[in-house]
C-alpha cells in the first residue's frame, strides 16, 4: 500500500524533517554568523563577537523554522521587502508615466503606474489573468449547520465534498469584514415615519432609528462578505485569449477550454 499525500504541493522533506528553503536559509545565516564571529573575536574576543553574531543565527533560525498567518517567515520577510520597495502613489497610466519636468519638484513619493494581473473580464464573470490561468468570483451565503438537522448536515457535508472532488484548480474562500454603515437603514426611517398612517407606528420607527443610531455609536457593527474564488490555470503548451482579442468561448463555459 502507497499512501498519496493530500496537499501534493507540499515541498520535500531533504534532511532531518526540513525543506531545501529551510537548509538554504539556515546555512545561510550560520555562515554569515560564523563569519562575523570570527572578524570580531581578535578585535573583541571571543564571548564579545559570539553575542553579536548571535542574533545573526537566531534571525537565521526565525526565518527558516518560524510560521505566521499559514505562510513562512522568510516568505513574509520578503514580500515586506517588495512592499517597502514598492512605490506607494499608484495611478492609472497605460501608455506609462513621462519624465518629470526640469521645473517641477516632486511632491511626495514618486509616482508609479497602477498595474495587475487583470488583462479583461469576459461578459460571463471569468476574468483572464494573462499567463496566470482564469479566476470566477462568486458571492456565497453562510450556512449555520448547528441549526440543521442530522439529516439536512449529512447532505450539506455530502455537497461539500462533491464540490471539493470536482475542483479542476485551486479554490479560495476569502471573508471580507468591514464597518457597516447604517445610514442607508436609519435615513429612511426618519423620511417615512411621518407618513405611516398611525402615530405609534410614527413612534415605533423613530425609536428603531434612534435604536439603530445607538448601536452604532456604542459598538463597532460589523458586515461581512463571503467571496468563493476559483482558479483554472493555464494550459502548459498554450493558453488561448478568452478577454483580449483572442478566440472567443461559449458563453457560460467554465473552464475556458484548453
Amino acid at each position: 500500500m502507497v499512501r498519496i499525500p493530500a496537499d501534493l504541493d507540499r515541498p520535500d522533506r531533504i534532511l532531518v524533517g526540513l525543506t531545501a528553503r529551510q537548509l538554504t536559509v539556515l546555512t545561510s545565516g550560520g555562515l554569515a554568523a560564523w563569519t562575523l564571529a570570527g572578524v570580531l573575536a581578535p578585535l573583541l574576543g571571543r564571548p564579545t563577537a559570539a553575542a553579536l553574531a548571535a542574533p545573526v543565527a537566531m534571525a537565521a533560525i526565525g526565518l527558516a523554522l518560524g510560521w505566521r498567518d499559514g505562510l513562512p517567515l522568510d516568505h513574509l520577510a520578503m514580500a515586506g521587502l517588495r512592499w517597502w520597495r514598492h512605490p506607494r502613489r499608484l495611478v492609472v497610466a497605460p501608455d506609462g508615466i513621462g519624465p518629470t519636468p526640469a521645473w517641477a519638484r516632486p511632491a511626495g513619493p514618486p509616482v508609479a503606474p497602477l498595474t495587475g494581473p487583470i488583462h479583461g473580464l469576459d461578459p460571463t464573470g471569468v476574468i483572464d489573468l494573462g499567463g496566470l490561468g482564469w479566476a470566477l468570483v462568486c458571492q456565497a451565503t453562510p450556512i449555520n449547520l448547528s441549526l440543521r438537522t442530522p439529516a439536512e448536515h449529512q447532505q450539506l457535508v455530502a455537497s461539500f465534498a462533491r464540490l471539493l472532488h470536482a475542483l479542476a484548480g485551486p479554490m479560495q474562500v476569502l471573508v471580507r469584514s468591514d464597518r457597516a454603515n447604517l445610514s442607508p437603514l436609519t435615513n429612511p426611517l426618519r423620511a417615512q415615519a411621518a407618513a405611516l398612517p398611525h402615530p405609534r407606528l410614527e413612534q415605533a420607527a423613530l425609536a428603531h432609528a434612534r435604536w439603530l443610531e445607538a448601536l452604532a455609536g456604542d459598538r463597532d457593527v460589523r458586515r461581512r462578505q463571503l467571496l468563493v474564488v476559483f482558479h483554472h490555470p493555464p494550459a502548459p503548451a498554450h493558453r488561448p485569449r478568452c478577454c483580449t482579442g483572442g478566440p472567443s468561448r461559449p458563453p457560460g463555459s467554465w473552464p475556458p477550454p484548453e
